[in-house]
């Protein structure tokens, strides 16, 4: 089935994307340093999970956080250049019908710029939300979310940040500021081995899905791509030839049909499509009640698809596709006759790995991991977007640990092959819109 709207991803690598990112619905996550228990970006204890849960709409409606709040000593006023909004009309309407004196409201104005691609201008927006926050744990986004969003819009649009604002960072969250920084030296010209060991886990202290995921992932993949290699010794292995589908409903649409007719004429390719009922009986007698309970409880189509399929994948190996996604047979078959591979995983122009369409042999790492942050988010933090929270999100969090791990020694046998969006376009016929990311 067609993805969501809300399944679209942002990010950047060498390249840097002036595309939206958007605070997730639910409220910044805490932020730890190293060696010391989880502590908010206020030096209070971590906000629980009954803080999350509230969205923001942009533009057409105000963000709802409150009368202004600047914190003692700043003054956001002096810091305000309207003439910057110029460039952006819609922007510019937003900022004359309900002012820039909220942290929401110069989030929504930030939000909107930058989805135009005006990084700079976003940035300032960025700044003066910063300076109206008051530390406060109910108000999100966090401060440090907000100080990293507007050095990373500065890098974006090819400025140094700030060294008294990356201090400022540091001082306000240790991770973050080792993001900034690891992105900085990469995005300038520095060593990308170096830039992601700055990184390192970070992306820990934000939720799945948010960009600092695609961006890590994109350095790696094209500064260091041996280290999706296992180490030499590990058993030879290949993905079951087994594809299977998710379509909510029995009745199946024409295009789906023929897709199914294709796949069954593959020879020694094992096809099975799941239904909602069937899905909700194999997940309960493999998985349990909870896992049956949590895909019933999924909001569309796509989120329960999302859900299914790395439970199946995982159990049972083989190639997960989306029915709507029309495969180039013979391309397919290649893709599946090529051995020594744990798991096959395709990224999107921005650096997103793509959950429509992956192979993997049983209970690899990957999957193990993306059960994990799937079990988490369903739990913990319901008001994420769904390609955050069921989707695109947990592979990127699984794979970018899997590259942490390796970084420090964790031996792994398994080799992944992680391919580029144009070698995902060799494998399909055609694809729609929506699924372009």
């Amino acid at each position: 089935m067609a993805r969501s709207a809300s399944r679209r991803f942002t990010g950047a690598t060498s390249a840097p994307s002036a595309r939206p990112v958007w605070p997730p619905s639910d409220a910044s996550p805490p932020c730890r340093r190293p060696g010391l228990p989880a502590m908010s970006a206020w030096g209070g204890r971590c906000m629980s999970s009954e803080s999350e849960g509230e969205m923001w709409a942009v533009g057409e409606e105000i963000l709802h956080d409150g009368p202004p709040t600047p914190r003692s000593g700043s003054d956001p006023a002096a810091r305000l250049d309207e003439s910057c909004l110029v460039i952006d009309p819609q922007a510019q309407a937003f900022f004359a019908r309900e002012g820039a004196d909220t942290v929401g409201k110069c989030v929504g104005i930030a939000t909107i710029l930058q989805a135009h691609g005006h990084v700079r201008e976003a940035s300032e927006f960025y700044r003066r939300a910063c300076d109206l926050h008051d530390r406060s744990p109910g108000l999100t986004p966090a401060a440090h979310w907000l100080l990293q969003a507007r050095l990373l819009c500065l890098l974006k649009a090819g400025m140094t940040p700030p060294e008294a604002e990356l201090s400022e960072l540091r001082a306000l969250c240790i991770p973050y500021a080792d993001y900034i920084e690891g992105v900085r030296e990469a995005w300038q010209g520095g060593d990308v081995f170096n830039a992601v060991r700055t990184i390192g886990n970070a992306y820990e202290e934000f939720h799945t899905g948010e960009e600092i995921e695609s961006i890590l992932l994109g350095l790696v993949h094209r500064g260091m791509p041996g280290i999706f290699n296992g180490k030499p010794g590990g058993r030879n292995v290949s993905i079951p030839r087994k594809l299977f589908f998710y379509r909510e409903k029995q009745d199946l649409s024409p295009q789906v049909a023929e897709n199914l007719s294709r796949y069954k004429d593959i020879r020694d390719l094992d096809v099975q499509i799941f239904n909602r009922d069937a899905a909700a009986e194999w997940l309960y007698a493999y998985y349990g009640v909870e896992a049956r309970s949590l895909f019933l409880e999924a909001r569309h189509p796509g989120e329960a698809a999302d859900f299914l399929g790395v439970h199946v994948i995982n159990l049972l190996g083989g190639w997960w596709l989306d029915a709507d996604i029309p495969l180039r047979t013979a391309a397919f078959r290649t893709l599946m006759d090529t051995p020594d591979r744990n798991g096959v995983y395709f990224l999107t122009d921005h650096d997103v790995i793509r959950n429509d369409f992956f192979g993997s042999t049983p209970n690899s790492e990957i999957l193990v991991d993306c059960i994990l942050s799937l079990y988490r988010n369903s739990y913990l933090h319901k008001g994420l977007p769904v390609a955050g929270r069921t989707g695109p999100g947990i592979f990127g969090r699984a794979m970018n640990r899997l590259i942490n791990r390796r970084l420090n020694g964790i031996v792994s046998h398994e080799m992944i092959a992680v391919l580029d969006h144009s070698q995902f376009r060799n494998v399909i016929e055609a694809v729609d819109p929506l699924h372009t990311v």
